[in-house]
């Protein structure tokens, strides 16, 4: 299971007008609304609480300046994610700095168990990428490094996407040779966040519609690149494990 991390040290007072920091909130929570669906089920959110005592603005608490948004949907969603979707950290804080070439920050953090594993989260900041993976951490005890990702077209990088095939067309057909194709009766929207609450089996990702009550399997288009392509296929077809889970 893929873990993000929502991490402190890239809070640093980035933002001076108040339209700036609403408009960094907003980027976060809708990555986190792409997201979703594999929270339910692929992936863990970790959620650092000291992340709402660092400053988005001058002299002001990022919970502050939460509570000052005029959009009480984004208020709502911040609140959902942090608070119903995502696992508090809950290890006794401790300082640490974070660095990559013109950018360094420090500060109390939690999690110590968490932070080497999981892809940190952050709200978008201007003196890093939107994507990176040689953010140095270094505390008392060690020095490692991390990827970061901030913001929609990160998140979608650093998940599983979704790419239609030509082969799987809309209804099932035989080609030549007599061989069966299964069909892709889904939308792109709609297999995408199928694909997002897939589980790993013997031959790929396996989900299940609940709507259509359907099963489908996701299978890796390129080696190297996290995009798959998928069809629908029988229940028999699902590895026995993961067919109990899917069932859950």
């Amino acid at each position: 299971m893929k873990s993000f991390y929502l991490v402190p040290l890239t809070v640093k007072e980035q933002c001076y007008a108040f339209s700036e920091a609403e408009h960094c909130i907003g980027e976060l929570v809708v990555a986190l609304q792409y997201a979703e669906p594999a929270l339910a089920r692929t992936v863990t959110l970790y959620f650092d609480p000291a992340i709402e005592n660092r400053s988005l603005r001058p002299a002001e608490s990022l919970i502050q300046t939460i509570g000052a948004v005029n959009d009480r949907d984004l208020v709502r969603l911040w609140y959902l994610f942090t608070r119903n979707r995502a696992v508090e950290c809950d290890a006794p804080p401790q300082m640490t700095k974070v660095s990559r070439e013109d950018f360094t920050n420090e500060g109390a953090i939690s999690g110590q168990d968490i932070k080497p594993n999981a892809i940190w989260l952050g709200l978008r900041h201007p003196e890093l990428p939107d994507a990176c993976d040689d953010l140095l951490v270094a505390d008392s005890d060690s020095e490692y490094k991390v990827s970061f990702v901030s913001g929609l077209e990160a998140i979608r990088q650093a998940l599983p996407r979704y790419e239609p095939n030509p082969k799987h067309k809309r209804q099932e057909y035989t080609r030549t040779g007599a061989e069966s194709v299964s069909p892709m009766t889904l939308s792109d929207a709609e297999a995408q966040r199928l694909l997002l609450q897939a589980l790993v089996g013997g031959r790929g990702l396996y989900s299940y519609h609940s709507e259509n009550k359907k099963y489908y399997r996701f299978v890796r288009t390129h080696p190297d690149r996290e995009i798959f392509h998928g069809f629908e296929i029988k229940e028999a077809e699902v590895p026995g494990k993961t067919l109990k889970l899917l069932q859950r």
